[in-house]
């Protein structure tokens, strides 16, 4: 009886700890993302902004 209770709390608490797991590795991994797509974006902003000023020195 007591066995069977115990056995069935720690299934729980290691399934919750499971899906806990999974969601922080989850939020890691869009963070992530998130981050390298604006440094893309940066990079790549900063690239344009020197053509720009090249062809504005061109110009002038």
């Amino acid at each position: 009886m007591w066995f069977c209770i115990a056995a069935r709390l720690i299934l729980v608490v290691l399934f919750y700890k499971g899906i806990q797991n999974i969601a922080i590795i989850l939020i890691w991994h869009g963070l992530n993302d998130a981050y390298h797509r604006r440094q893309k974006a940066l990079a790549r902003s900063i690239k344009l902004s020197r053509k720009q000023a090249s062809h504005q020195g061109k110009l002038a």
